[in-house]
């Protein structure tokens, strides 16, 4: 230790660089010598060193507080921010303002206050009364500082900053008013002391700082009493709202970001003609840009920023038009039928984004955007795509749940929504992001819930076949391999069950290439989890384990990486399989040559032995008992739904599981037998 304090002395910046770079480490084997030894010279050395040398110290300083190491470092940190360097002086700022929520109640109100008041008056550079806003509004809402505090000492340098000559002062502390609110925790108080600040900050004539009370009134909502929303709140927004309208405002962008939460808070005090004009005005920033309205001639950029906004606002627009005004849903629906078509790829994309919870929202009335939802599975652009296709199956699932799709029937709206998520595939599988391909077969395991299994047979089967004969990533095919399991599983044909598992062994299991033959093993390790351990054992257990046998390594390599799942699938009663898996493992043992296949081998005997992969525990008893039954229902033609996957939906509770006797298929959907020898379809 005497040794790093030499360092300090007499030693260059970059020694006592490192020395302050690793203080926390020192700290944690030191801790008395660090505290009474090095951090004093340290501290003594700030003053006049470089700015690298005091950027380092404050990020060091900062997670010594958050550790609570018992030494004041505040000193410092104020100091520090007097630098005359504004990058330092910045970077302290930053600190100090991480670190107040670790500071006591004393030092709050006796340094950091104190600095506040000091550097808050006009004279002081603009950095300066921007940091004190900051400050004040950490403050505020400090665990140890008491609403009557707030009050006393925040609240009036608040009001002064409010009215400051700087636009950027105003338009930081509008940002700090929520804070502010949350601190004075009193409707009263907020009304009387703050709401004048906030209109009046509302009312600049900056556009900045009107920027800022925007999103300040949005976040004051909660903490004002229902007469504030409705004698000031109201008109004062609505005053906004008319203002960006006619002199085509720069901050209309802003309002379209905050406008869902200005009708999710004042939704239950609006009146009805209150409510259709927030809906008619949302339907007038929806077209910013577009040159359909009165004063659309500033920068297009703005107007897709916009349109961008109301997109990802229709959640909460769509939930305040049911509630509110449920009779002009025709105007909410000409909103979203222009956002879901607009030109900007960047809007339809915010849309694709939140559609599953529209769809969600809209319940039974999901209907009536069926047809845009087809339109943004055939767009044409890869980021609108990549945004609905990780909530598609939920998308599915919903309007399954409410009647547009159904899995006991096939309608024109299921050929329309199957035809476009086929597109979607297609769109996808000329581009090379084989995640998000991954992910689109992943999300299609929703099917069987939401398509008769003739359908899915005759229009998906085909072509996820045709995935395991391209020349695609080996996690897509992989993926493709377990979604046939799904489809093979929930298929209420005997015969068109026949034809999948026939297809899967010669297309994988007897393929020349160990690449495919390889994709077999991962295809039976995922079928250990769709199936019951009996289904498995009779159709999957011998062919995986002759992979023993396989004259490529890697697939030896891969077979005997999940042998303690296999042997975890056998009983008591298996004595027959039980018999094969031992002698086909001691003839491995026995033969095998490769070092990396010797030594998993090792790995799994080991796994084995810790019957890790216990089938006799109650959970796996269960789960594997509920396959059975789901199995034995689909074998005698009863339409089974995949609950696990409805866990976790909303609407899960609701609709259980149907089991009804298969439909016969609709003529125009002709069962696909094992004989068939039809091309794949192809979707105009």
């Amino acid at each position: 230790m005497l040794h790093f304090c030499c360092f300090f002395r007499n030693g260059d910046d970059v020694q006592k660089l490192s020395i302050v770079q690793n203080l926390p480490t020192l700290y944690q084997f030191e801790p008395n010598a660090t505290v009474n030894r090095i951090l004093p010279k340290i501290q003594q050395e700030l003053p006049g060193s470089s700015s690298e040398f005091n950027i380092a110290a404050a990020k060091i300083f900062q997670t010594l507080i958050q550790k609570k190491v018992p030494v004041n470092l505040l000193t410092s940190i104020l100091q520090g921010i007097d630098s005359k360097d504004p990058l330092v002086a910045t970077t302290w700022i930053e600190t100090l303002l991480e670190v107040i929520n670790y500071l006591t109640e004393n030092q709050i109100k006796n340094e950091v206050l104190k600095w506040a008041v000091q550097k808050s008056v006009p004279t002081k550079s603009s950095l300066y009364r921007v940091a004190s806003c900051h400050v004040l509004g950490r403050c505020a809402i400090h665990p140890k500082v008491q609403s009557i505090d707030v009050k006393s000492t925040i609240l009036p340098l608040v009001q002064s900053l409010a009215q400051d000559v700087s636009y950027e002062v105003r338009a930081c502390m509008a940002g700090q008013l929520a804070n502010i609110a949350q601190g004075l925790n009193n409707p009263g108080l907020i009304k009387t002391n703050l709401l004048p600040s906030v209109v009046e900050l509302a009312k600049d004539a900056n556009g900045i700082v009107r920027s800022s009370a925007i999103v300040a009134i949005a976040q004051l909502l909660q903490h004002l009493a229902t007469d504030t929303k409705q004698e000031v709140i109201i008109p004062l927004f609505k005053e906004l709202c008319n203002q960006s309208s006619d002199d085509n405002e720069p901050y209309y962008p802003v309002l379209a970001r905050e406008y869902g939460k200005y009708m999710v808070g004042l939704q239950n005090i609006l009146s009805q003609p209150d409510g259709l004009w927030f809906l008619t005005f949302f339907k007038v920033l929806s077209s910013k840009g577009l040159g359909t309205n009165k004063g659309d001639s500033g920068d297009p950029t703005q107007g897709v920023y916009c349109r961008h906004f109301c997109a990802q606002s229709l959640p909460a627009v769509t939930t305040f038009t049911l509630a509110r005004v449920s009779n002009s849903m025709d105007i909410w629906y000409s909103v979203f039928r222009d956002l879901a078509a607009d030109p900007c790829y960047i809007v339809r994309k915010s849309v694709g984004g939140c559609l599953h919870e529209i769809v969600g929202i809209l319940g039974v009335q999901c209907r009536m955007i069926k047809s845009d939802i087809v339109r943004l599975l055939r767009d044409d652009a890869d980021d609108v795509l990549y945004m609905v296709i990780p909530k598609l199956g939920i998308t599915l699932e919903t309007l399954a749940n409410y009647g547009l799709l159904s899995k006991e029937a096939s309608t024109q709206t299921s050929l329309e929504i199957g035809r476009a998520v086929l597109k979607c595939h297609m769109e996808l599988s000329k581009g090379v992001n084989w995640r998000m391909q991954t992910d689109l077969l992943s999300q299609l395991e929703h099917l069987p819930n939401c398509f008769p299994s003739d359908f899915i047979h005759q229009h998906f089967t085909p072509i996820i076949f045709a995935i395991l004969g391209d020349q695609k990533a080996k996690p897509v095919k992989a993926q493709a391999a377990r979604l046939l399991l799904v489809f093979l599983k929930y298929n209420i044909k005997e015969i068109q069950r026949k034809w999948i598992r026939e297809n899967l062994m010669n297309r994988l299991y007897l393929s020349t290439s160990c690449y495919t033959r390889h994709i077999f093993v991962k295809m039976c390790e995922s079928a250990m989890n769709v199936f019951s351990r009996r289904y498995f054992k009779e159709y999957f257990f011998l062919p995986l384990l002759s992979y023993l046998e396989d004259k490529v390594s890697n697939v030896r390599l891969s077979t005997v990486k999940i042998l303690p799942q296999m042997k975890g699938v056998l009983g008591n009663e298996d004595k027959a399989l039980m018999q094969s898996f031992d002698n086909m493992v001691k003839k491995l043992d026995l033969t095998e040559k490769d070092k990396d296949v010797i030594t998993t081998l090792k790995c799994s005997m080991k796994k084995i032995q810790s019957r890790q992969y216990d089938c006799t525990k109650p959970d796996a008893i269960a789960e594997d008992k509920q396959k059975q039954e789901e199995e034995d229902k689909i074998a005698q033609g009863k339409i089974v739904a995949n609950v696990k996957l409805l866990e976790g939906l909303g609407f899960s509770s609701s609709k259980a599981p149907s089991e009804s006797r298969a439909p016969k298929p609709p003529a125009n959907y002709p069962s696909r037998t094992m004989g068939s020898s039809r091309n794949v379809p192809s979707f105009g």
